[in-house]
């Protein structure tokens, strides 16, 4: 009987393979199928847990797209206003894009900006991780976009959000950002660009594409992979690794608050 579950699970996660699923998803897949199964074995509903061997690796290749600084100037200069800081932001510290629309005024400290927040699936929720959770340096010149910025939302409620959507007790959604603002101005500026089965140009750039980006810049100049890897809030030094393209530094493990070393201007 257990060899025909294991036969069963396996099919089931193949179905996603089959789908195109990120490495991501399907090692979630395989680890709370363990999990869940494991704990049936400590309850004894079943004799032994058929997870145990199943196997799911992605086909989706991995992306590896950065874009260079001169690209970076350009993106920027096709932007203006809030959507300018959220481009400047993403570019310099990294932030997921989960984390960054949910910013609110009170985040914005002296020098520094307080990341304690995500949104998943349309849901408020606590960092990725407990390492993702953090107090991150801005330059000089990032911390007066910020300050210029704060002048201009019309709510003054410390909870108010940092980029409003157009009802200001609402947060501006990072889908409709990369769709409606990041992509135009990326194929503006030429980046990146290919084109669609209909003879469209589109572009590879998005949220990952600049996390990667601040990746690169910040491990170029910084040169000790463990500040990269605290720069990015990476729990696990392979994820850091991950996030960087092949030749530049991964790191092991290190949690810091305000990472200076290596960060880059704009």
């Amino acid at each position: 009987m257990s060899w025909i579950a294991e036969a069963e699970l396996q099919r089931f996660l193949s179905q996603y393979v089959e789908k195109g699923s990120s490495s991501s998803l399907l090692s979630k897949l395989v680890r709370y199928t363990r999990a869940v199964l494991n704990i049936a074995v400590d309850r004894r509903l079943i004799e032994r847990n058929p997870a145990r061997k199943l196997k799911a690796r992605s086909r989706r290749r991995a992306c590896e797209l950065n874009h260079a600084l001169e690209e970076c100037d350009a993106l920027i200069a096709q932007l203006a206003g809030s959507d300018r800081l959220i481009a400047q932001l993403l570019i310099q510290l990294g932030l997921r894009s989960e984390e960054l629309f949910v910013l609110r005024r009170n985040d914005v400290l002296a020098g520094a900006l307080m990341i304690d927040e995500a949104i998943v699936r349309g849901r408020l929720k606590g960092t990725k991780t407990e390492e993702s959770a953090a107090v991150m340096y801005v330059s000089p010149d990032l911390e007066l976009e910020l300050k210029h910025h704060l002048e201009t939302l019309c709510d003054d409620n410390p909870k108010a959000w940092l980029f409003p959507a157009s009802r200001k007790d609402v947060a501006l959604r990072p889908e409709n950002f990369l769709k409606r603002v990041l992509k135009p101005a990326a194929i503006r500026a030429k980046i990146a660009l290919s084109k669609n089965s209909n003879g469209k140009e589109v572009t590879a750039c998005d949220f990952q594409s600049l996390r990667r980006t601040a990746a690169t810049l910040f491990g170029a100049r910084a040169k000790d992979p463990r500040l990269t890897q605290a720069h990015l809030r990476h729990s696990d030094p392979r994820v850091n690794a991950e996030a960087l393209p092949e030749g530049n530094p991964g790191g092991s493990s290190r949690r810091s608050a305000g990472v200076r070393e290596g960060f880059a201007t704009y």
